[in-house]
């Protein structure tokens, strides 16, 4: 059974080394490239903490570090979770 709880996002990493190019035709070398992020949102259960990573692609909004989101955990193993955008 899930549960959810809030959780803060504590680090944004991008991911420089994947580039996503969304041109058919460049100019120069970042021209239309784009890259995805990685976040690590920190969230509480019975006053225990956990850490969840969650990948964001290109193109969706990526939440800034200190931002509230929802955590769905299951309640008999709370480091399995996922995240909601």
């Amino acid at each position: 059974m899930e549960a959810c709880t809030k959780g803060t996002v504590i680090s944004t990493n991008r991911l420089w080394w994947l580039k996503i190019n969304k041109k058919p035709i460049r100019t120069h070398l970042l021209d239309g490239a784009n890259f995805p992020t990685v976040i690590t949102v920190q969230y509480s259960v019975s006053g225990v903490n956990y850490k969840k990573r969650k990948f964001i692609g290109v193109g969706t909004s990526c939440p800034k570090e200190g931002e509230e989101l929802s955590v769905f955990y299951l309640m008999d193993n709370p480091k399995k979770a996922r995240i909601k955008l």
